[in-house]
């Protein structure tokens, strides 16, 4: 159940550990901090940290594009932030109590894992999936490796030792000349939460295949560490992993989910694409646009069969998170403004088997406003050049990633 079940990461943080972490990468010490925090808070006690959107404000306010430009007080100032919002939450007691007893952290998060098995979210996917409820689950205690830690410079004939990076491989693939390559993401200076929680956006990744520019030796260490999985599980696998100043770990490893259509489309004569992301599975859809389950459940009560401009139902996004994937499942196609090809979102619909799928994550323009159900897709200047709303139909091709408004013809 990837992406299902809590996870809570950087456990053992507070403000002590934090400042002993600066004083040999403040940078580092910080994204920790404000990360625990932001997880913890959402996990253990249901705060969504990601609607108060203190890191795109930090960002705005420093006038950087990524996060990773963000300098470490910058950081801080989010961790504090983050304290305050869980202070006004009701929850200010409680979060002293965990800071001084890093143990009690350990045991809430375990418990967590726990009790999310009987989440909505958990009992929703497995009945989609047909897994068993009575199954239960483990929890399993990591030490972190630390791929968040600040590189001093990213370029080509870098060093090697003291790159930190997080990546993740969904599968391989056997190329024209019948080699066998990687497909995947990865990012510097990240947690993995960056590419499998799908609350990013795609352009700060990087593909796979320029590992071996900027870290040829890191490189091969990880192809080959991938192929003897590949051997050793007997068929082809997902993989996770982290560097830490030149150290690899592979963190899991899982049979990797190759998702394909029974039968693939194409547009006849599109004309050009409102917007471009990035194509997870499928191919030429068209679809009525929903926002929400309730909105979703009141479109699957329409005979849409019966129409010749639509082919189903597509859910449209801001973030594909984790904890969307049940709805995700339940509609026939998606559309997202963030994520990509190694989310669990994306692994989630390339696990469908009994029916087909189209799939569009991280379209450039697009933001999505699920509260009022609506989108809009902006041009690079800020203009906006079309909006969305429930009930209208959209197009997408979930191979080439192109994104269209209204129907298209198809072939």
């Amino acid at each position: 159940m990837p992406g299902i079940l809590s996870t809570v990461l950087f456990v053992g943080m507070n403000d002590k550990i934090a400042e002993g972490l600066a004083q040999e990468d403040p940078w580092c010490a910080y994204d920790a901090y404000r990360r625990f925090l932001a997880i913890y808070g959402q996990d253990v006690w249901g705060i969504d940290m990601e609607s108060y959107n203190i890191v795109e404000e930090t960002k705005q306010r420093y006038k950087v594009k990524y996060k990773y430009d963000l300098p470490w007080e910058g950081m801080k100032e989010i961790s504090e932030k983050t304290k305050s919002i869980l202070q006004k939450e009701g929850y200010g007691d409680a979060l002293e109590d965990v800071l001084h007893n890093p143990k009690k952290q350990l045991i809430t998060a375990i418990n967590t894992v726990f009790h999310s098995w009987n989440s909505e979210a958990a009992r929703r996917y497995r009945e989609i999936k047909g897994i068993c409820n009575s199954w239960q689950s483990v929890a399993i205690i990591q030490e972190m490796a630390l791929g968040n830690r600040k590189n001093e410079e990213i370029r080509v004939g870098m060093d090697e030792t003291k790159a930190s990076l997080t990546g993740v491989i969904p599968r391989t693939h056997v190329t024209e000349l019948g080699m066998r390559t990687l497909t995947g993401d990865f990012k510097f200076s990240a947690a993995g939460d960056d590419l499998v929680g799908g609350l990013t956006k795609s352009i700060s990744f990087r593909s796979i295949d320029e590992l071996q520019t900027f870290l040829p030796m890191l490189n091969r260490r990880l192809r080959h560490n991938v192929a003897k999985l590949r051997r050793f599980m007997g068929t082809d696998q997902e993989v996770e992993f982290t560097v830490e100043n030149g150290v690899l770990s592979i963190l899991q490893s899982r049979a990797a989910e190759i998702g394909k259509n029974r039968m693939e489309k194409a547009f006849e004569a599109p004309g050009q694409e409102a917007a471009c992301g990035i194509g997870i599975r499928g191919s030429a859809f068209r679809g009525v646009v929903t926002f929400d389950k309730k909105d979703l459940d009141e479109l699957r009560k329409e005979d849409l069969a019966k129409r010749e401009d639509v082919d189903g139902v597509i859910l449209v996004l801001e973030s594909p998170a984790p904890e969307a994937i049940p709805l995700i499942l339940s509609a026939d196609a998606l559309l997202t403004a963030k994520g990509g090809s190694t989310s669990h979102a994306a692994i989630a619909i390339n696990g469908i088997e009994n029916r087909d799928y189209s799939a569009v994550m991280s379209a450039a323009g697009l933001h999505v406003d699920a509260k009022n159900k609506k989108a809009v897709i902006t041009a690079k200047n800020g203009d906006i050049r079309h909006t969305i709303r429930k009930g209208d139909v959209i197009s997408i091709h979930g191979m080439t990633g192109n994104v269209y408004v209204g129907t298209r013809k198809t072939l």
